[in-house]
């Protein structure tokens, strides 16, 4: 009998459709790392191709883990030029540019955080090649005149000038956005702009008839806008009036659409006061007709017939719902305000809404659907589903959701109402907010979220997950959360021998027993005095802080409130592994320093005190090429170790697109 040779599936040989499947299913991230273990043939020549079209979010730590959502520069450099995201602290910014200056991309998004007050300002000139975005948060003096020139889209949130607020010559720019913003004068913006983005902020001021090309603003008030304007949203009503080619709308006040001139208005949000009005007193017929979206939770409507065109419905429907109501022929997502029960759905519902802000004991939900994907229910006595193909749910202030048939929900969110948690065995996102009860679950997620709970039972594996002003029951098991990521919140978690995570962040108040001896990147802080008390371990133990040297995975630590009077006379010993401290708020006492246990490659050290050589640790004459101290940033890049780049072979690959031989 003959055997037939073993056929070798090739990856190069999968249509496009199962290729697209695999790279949704690694994430950007896994796909970089799983393109560099590729030999070089036609398949890495359409992963490649591939990788071009996405946008890669690349650290400046040097984390090592696998399933993270970032890679390091040194990863990165080794990839053929991509669009890449780049978040970092604004101490590592003299760190991160030269990193961008090491390697090649084709566009580049820019955000600087954390930005302490003894910083003057960021500086972002000398960053070569494209930057498309940049962001910038709590800027103490920002200079426009250091923002690149390529820019397109500008964010800044809580920073402020002295300069005009001229942007000019930002001549690409054509999405600004502002928050908390204190500027001097008014702000300029070149005539490329076409969406505007204002808030919290009445002060600042602009005309806007210089803007021929907006098209989309939301900000604390109207301001004069002509011409092509064709989307707005805002929170009072407008002194000046030019709404022709308006098309989108967000307001506040009890407005009165009839009095307006726009034929081509689509979609409205009201948030005003319109109590038991009728739209048809808000609307005109034809306004009415080509409405495509309508969100009004005070707002009825008598005439379904009158909304042909519309697709999204929100308004106040105080009538019984079943599936024999008559809805407009297009509509697919309803949400309905009403103190009535719901006995059923239409079936053209792909998304429904349920609010109740009368009475919420006496209803009862009852959903029986083969077509709705996303149910949001919020204040009901009981929500019976039958929905097979539902994949999204909410509620909040549920007294019983009982056992539903939801098998395929991969997105869960309570508020005050406990869930049966093993009737969703495809669940990927959790978030649980006020609910007493165990957290089991056995296959991995992607996230996890609880907030305000009494934990008994919990044992979960997740990338993220985040425990924010919990209490673990003491007499249960400890918990076993596996996690990429995990952050506590005004938690006290003295039992931890069962976590383990790669990446950990404890702020505010809270406690935790311990330091997972795998994590790379630590982040705690707490308030101000009560650092000495919270931080000790469990019955008075060892203080967390003296258990990091026994971390020798440990790359990236960054303690705020650092007292190290009292607990830590001596100081903190850390591993050698360790790259990058950043101290905040130190009290460094007579005696105490940082510790290294062998010899370190310390990259960055940043402290916001006063400190000595001997306090940092570092050896006299040999300071790390990253250090911010004494108010002052030093950065020797010629201490940096260059980045590994592609082979030979590889960058010809890259370069002139020679697939051809493979």
């Amino acid at each position: 009998m003959d055997v037939q040779p073993e056929k070798t599936l090739r990856l190069e040989t999968l249509p496009n459709e199962i290729l697209s499947e695999i790279y949704a299913h690694l994430g950007v991230a896994d796909l970089c790392r799983f393109f560099l273990n590729l030999e070089l043939s036609k398949f890495t020549a359409r992963l490649a191709d591939h990788l071009k079209t996405l946008v890669v979010h690349v650290t400046p730590d040097e984390l090592s883990y696998d399933n993270s959502p970032w890679i390091n520069f040194s990863t990165y450099a080794r990839l053929p030029p991509c669009k890449i995201s780049v978040c970092t602290p604004c101490g590592q910014l003299d760190l991160t540019k030269w990193h961008l200056n090491q390697v090649k991309y084709s566009q580049l998004t820019l955000s600087v955080q954390h930005i302490p007050k003894y910083y003057s300002g960021v500086d972002l000139t000398g960053i070569n090649g494209r930057v498309s975005k940049v962001s910038i948060f709590g800027c103490i003096e920002l200079n426009p005149n250091t923002i690149p020139r390529s820019v397109r889209k500008l964010s800044l949130d809580g920073c402020r000038t002295k300069l005009p607020l001229n942007f000019e010559h930002l001549t690409q720019l054509t999405h600004f956005r502002a928050k908390r913003f204190t500027p001097a004068g008014t702000l300029v913006l070149p005539s490329s702009v076409t969406d505007i983005e204002i808030c919290d902020n009445l002060r600042l001021t602009f005309n806007a008839t210089s803007l021929p090309n907006l098209k989309n603003f939301k900000g604390p008030f109207f301001y004069i806008i002509k011409g092509t304007c064709v989307k707005l949203s805002c929170v009072s009503s407008a002194n000046y009036w030019s709404p022709e080619m308006w098309r989108e709308m967000t307001i506040t006040d009890g407005i009165c659409f009839k009095e307006m001139s726009s034929t081509q208005l689509q979609e409205v949000v009201l948030l005003g006061q319109h109590h038991g009005v009728d739209a048809t007193n808000v609307f005109t017929d034809n306004q009415m007709s080509q409405l495509t979206m309508l969100r009004a939770h005070t707002l009825s409507v008598r005439d379904m017939d009158m909304l042909f065109a519309m697709k999204v419905l929100q308004i106040k429907f105080d009538k019984v719902l079943n599936q024999f109501t008559r809805l407009p022929p297009n509509v697919d997502e309803f949400v309905m305000v009403s103190s009535q029960p719901v006995t059923g759905i239409p079936s053209q519902l792909k998304v429904f809404g349920y609010k109740n802000l009368d009475n919420p004991e006496v209803n009862d939900i009852v959903i029986n659907s083969e077509t709705v994907r996303y149910v949001n229910i919020l204040r009901a006595r009981t929500v019976t589903l039958n929905c097979i193909k539902l994949t999204r749910l909410a509620v909040a202030a549920v007294r019983s959701v009982g056992y539903p048939n939801a098998p395929n929900i991969v997105n869960l969110k309570v508020d005050g109402t406990k869930v049966p948690l093993k009737q969703f065995p495809r669940l990927v996102h959790l978030s649980m907010r006020k609910v007493n009860q165990a957290v089991e679950i056995s296959h991995r997620l992607k996230s996890v979220i609880l907030k305000r709970m009494k934990l008994s039972r919990v044992a979960l594996t997740a990338k993220h997950v985040e425990i924010l002003h919990c209490k673990f029951w003491s007499n249960f098991k400890r918990p076993q959360i596996e996690a990429k990521f995990l952050k506590l919140l005004d938690t006290v978690l003295d039992r931890a021998d069962g976590i383990k995570c790669q990446y950990l962040s404890c702020s505010k108040p809270g406690r935790i027993g311990s330091i997972p001896r795998m994590v790379e990147k630590l982040y705690i802080s707490y308030l101000n005095d009560q650092w000495v008390e919270k931080c000790k371990g469990r019955r008075g133990g060892i203080p967390i802080l003296a258990t990091l040297e026994r971390c020798d995975r440990l790359k990236s630590v960054e303690i705020g409130y650092a007292d190290f009077r009292n607990l830590y006379h001596d100081g903190i010993t850390l591993p050698s592994s360790i790259r990058s401290v950043a101290l905040c708020r130190v009290k460094w006492g007579d005696h105490a320093k940082l510790r290294f246990t062998g010899l370190t490659h310390l990259v960055h050290l940043e402290c916001d005190s006063a400190a000595t050589v001997e306090q940092l640790g570092y050896p006299p004459g040999s300071p790390p090429p990253s250090l911010v101290c004494n108010g002052t940033v030093t950065f020797q890049p010629h201490f940096l170790p260059p980045l590994k780049s592609q082979d030979n072979q590889l960058r010809r690959v890259y370069e002139k697109n020679e697939w051809d031989e493979f």
